[in-house]
């Protein structure tokens, strides 16, 4: 078995390290500008300062009634200028709303999977001092997967929430390393030196 941890040991250790570093250099180095968003018009420069939900919604709100509106004033309506203007504005929103959206599940998902990753690594801890060492290891190493898994990278993007949802990563990342470093110690010292 104690081939087996090492083996473990060493790729949770490579995949959780570069993870990080690829984390950090999106965070701190990666440039977050194009030189496209020169070219922005106004509208799409004010959704991008949309901080959050609320903002996006409040954006919305006034595009949506105003198509309304133009549907409202004419059954039979064609497509006027206005209307396409309106249409391709609120288009825009639906996306960022739909991205903001995501990226939100995105750092619920993360949060309580890697939750349930520490609360695996501890319970197999206790299982594998008190109850049997195969089983204990199997809920360890359940627990590390679902850690490095749910800090593993995400496509670039510059949507709301983005950088938000990688310092979040970024941290998670951290403490998993360290909390692998300490198994890894505490394993060495005390479980395999006993045996």
């Amino acid at each position: 078995m104690k081939a087996l941890k090492t083996v473990l040991f060493v790729i949770a250790a490579i995949i959780i390290t570069s993870q990080t570093f690829n984390h950090i250099f999106v965070k701190l180095i990666e440039p977050r500008f194009s030189f496209l968003d020169n070219y922005k018009d106004p509208f799409e420069k004010e959704i991008d300062r949309a901080a959050n939900l609320k903002e996006l919604e409040k954006m919305y709100k006034p595009v949506f009634e105003s198509m309304n509106k133009i549907r409202e004033s004419n059954p039979k309506y064609e497509k006027s200028a206005k209307y396409k203007q309106l249409e391709t504005k609120l288009n825009e929103l639906r996306n960022a709303i739909t991205s903001t959206e995501s990226i939100l599940i995105e750092k619920k998902k993360l949060i309580f999977y890697w939750a349930f990753g520490l609360f695996s690594i501890l319970a197999g801890i206790l299982t594998y001092v008190k109850v049997n060492p195969w089983i204990g290891i199997s809920a360890v190493i359940t627990g590390f997967s679902e850690m490095i898994t749910w800090t593993s990278p995400l496509y670039h993007s510059h949507i709301q929430g983005y950088y938000e949802l990688i310092t979040l990563k970024l941290i998670f990342s951290l403490i998993t390393l360290v909390l692998l470093m300490a198994a890894w110690i505490l394993n060495f010292k005390y479980i395999d030196k006993k045996k």
